[in-house]
């Protein structure tokens, strides 16, 4: 029997119509149709809905095996809990530790307090299990692995108890924005359930059947979630290496287009993202727009630089860096690219 059919016998079971259920689990009747049908899963804050106005677990819904007894610790979760224990009793018992009116806690005050602390872990952890549906050991077999994995990439890595998807634990690959959250860039789901409970396989070599792995990953969305966290982090001001526009060459008028292409194309040859502005605008025009757009490097040439090979640079940090010949700029700002350097703002900029 799979859920919509589970869901069905339990509708059936109370004499209920489709729409009525719908408005006390606050879902649109077309929605509760389609989980009826098996056109549709529900999310797990549902799934938690459905069981309780019927008074079933997650787990019975999902797989038919009903859960009444309470939720078991797994070795490891013991392990966890003595570690975490024998860390806080290293602590309080140092002189660093625990105090009461200046005086170290004695010892029968530190056992009550690691007993207290022991229950309430185990209560928290039991609890924490019944967010989830599967068996335990399949849950440490799918941790375990995911451990080894990162082990074996050398990643360094924390484990957020509390945090896996429903079905399956994950990896999230967190950043923090400015304001010190930490935001989810990237999430990796290692889901060894789902396969199971629509009796999924592949025939292997030896031409067995076995249950494949599901891997639900953020193949979508990383990128932009990324370049967002990147634009929220520097304010559109990319490092000179991050820029899709790394210098914007400007000739001083349309006399010096010729040696302003010649400037460009030195720079291309050195793999840098430059553009020219040709436009028939006033040389301040130019430079106001080229900061307004947040280019890390203006080279304003005219008469004196065609003349002598050389470019007067003007940058988003220091604003007038003065006259260099066009070799030296090259070297500097493919250092600074190649080294992924990223230079402090010294000047305010205009408005």
């Amino acid at each position: 029997m799979e859920f919509h059919e589970r869901l069905r016998y339990l509708i059936d079971c109370e004499e209920m119509k489709i729409k009525d259920l719908a408005a006390k689990l606050h879902l649109a009747p077309s929605t509760l149709g389609n989980y009826v049908q098996g056109t549709r899963e529900p999310d797990y804050d549902t799934l938690r809905r459905i069981a309780d106005y019927f008074g079933v677990s997650i787990d019975y819904l999902m797989t038919g095996k009903d859960a009444d007894s309470e939720p078991q610790l797994t070795h490891r979760d013991e392990k966890d809990i003595e570690k975490i224990l024998d860390q806080t009793k290293q602590q309080l018992l140092s002189q660093e530790g625990l105090m009461f009116d200046g005086d170290p806690a004695s010892p029968e005050a530190i056992e009550s307090i690691l007993s207290a602390m022991q229950i309430g872990m185990e209560m928290a952890k039991k609890k924490n299990k019944e967010k989830y549906i599967g068996e335990p050991e399949v849950w440490e077999e799918t941790q375990q692995h995911m451990r080894d994995m990162m082990h074996e990439l050398g990643i360094e890595f924390v484990e957020d108890v509390g945090e896996a998807a429903f079905y399956g634990p994950k990896i999230d690959i967190n950043a923090k924005n400015v304001y010190g959250k930490e935001d989810t860039m990237v999430t990796i789901q290692w889901d060894a359930l789902l396969a199971e409970q629509f009796d999924m396989y592949y025939i292997d070599a030896n031409g067995d059947k076995i249950r494949p792995y599901i891997i639900h990953r953020t193949s979508m969305g990383c990128y932009e979630r990324t370049l967002a966290w990147l634009i929220e982090k520097y304010a559109g001001k990319f490092p000179t290496w991050l820029c899709p526009e790394q210098v914007r060459v400007l000739p001083i008028s349309d006399k010096y287009e010729a040696y302003a292409k010649k400037v460009e194309t030195e720079l291309k040859k050195n793999g840098v993202y430059v553009s020219v502005d040709a436009r028939s605008e006033k040389i301040g025009y130019k430079i106001r727009e080229s900061r307004l757009a947040k280019v890390p490097y203006m080279l304003v040439v005219g008469e004196k630089e065609e003349a002598d090979g050389t470019v007067s640079v003007r940058s988003r940090f220091a604003g007038d860096e003065g006259v260099k010949p066009i070799a030296e700029f090259v070297e500097q700002i493919c250092k600074e690219i190649r080294t992924k350097e990223i230079r402090k703002e010294e000047v305010q900029e205009q408005k």
